[in-house]
């Protein structure tokens, strides 16, 4: 697989197909209890998750080997792995040195609206192309329009080679199985679903 590891958990760092939009959405369990009269709702998870629906072509067998491949090694819903969001969260203002800890943003509020909890906004991931992209942690947060990640990419890196700058998330497959849609004898198109696992996030080293 060309799949390799971040934290020592997968990263499926393939671009998706872009004829339709992403389905990101953010979803909350809640239980709801009493079916006549008077009822109430508990909440089953501590923290909301993202849930992300990416479609994807593979124009030869290779292509769809590799994610059948993932899929079976991380026994479908079974194993975590991490899942970028594919949008543009994050915009640079200046290029990256080959040193630098320090990234220069455009001005999200990153610390109104992504405080310091597990989840959104602690990952980032940084897409060049296919060949080339880097996963890091934020931590700290100097001022509205710049963000430190735990290492520097060790190597330059300019605004104009990046495609984007992505959340990322620490999730798992949300199907139990992938289903292929043959377009031609060698492509193929799927959808692909994943969650969010914000426990998990706790047990990363």
């Amino acid at each position: 697989m060309s799949f390799t590891t971040f934290k020592d958990k997968y990263v499926f760092h393939l671009f998706p197909y872009w004829k339709e939009p992403p389905k990101d959405t953010i979803s909350h369990g809640i239980e709801e209890f009493g079916s006549r009269g008077l009822s109430f709702a508990e909440e089953i998870e501590d923290y909301p998750r993202v849930r992300i629906n990416h479609k994807y072509l593979c124009r030869n067998r290779a292509a769809v080997a590799e994610i059948n491949d993932l899929f079976d090694d991380r026994l479908g819903r079974l194993g975590s792995l991490w899942v970028p969001s594919f949008n543009k969260d994050i915009v640079l203002t200046s290029n990256i040195g080959s040193g630098d800890t320090n990234i220069d943003i455009e001005d999200i509020e990153y610390s109104t609206f992504y405080p310091a909890l597990p989840g959104t906004g602690r990952y980032i991931f940084i897409y060049v192309n296919a060949n080339k992209w880097f996963a890091r942690k934020i931590t700290a947060v100097p001022d509205s329009t710049s963000l430190t990640m735990e290492s520097s990419l060790g190597e330059a890196v300019t605004m104009a080679q990046v495609k984007m700058v992505s959340f990322l998330y620490l999730g798992r497959f949300d199907i139990d199985e992938i289903e292929w849609s043959y377009v031609a004898p060698y492509v193929a198109i799927t959808d692909l679903f994943f969650i969010e696992l914000p426990h998990e996030y706790a047990d990363l080293s």
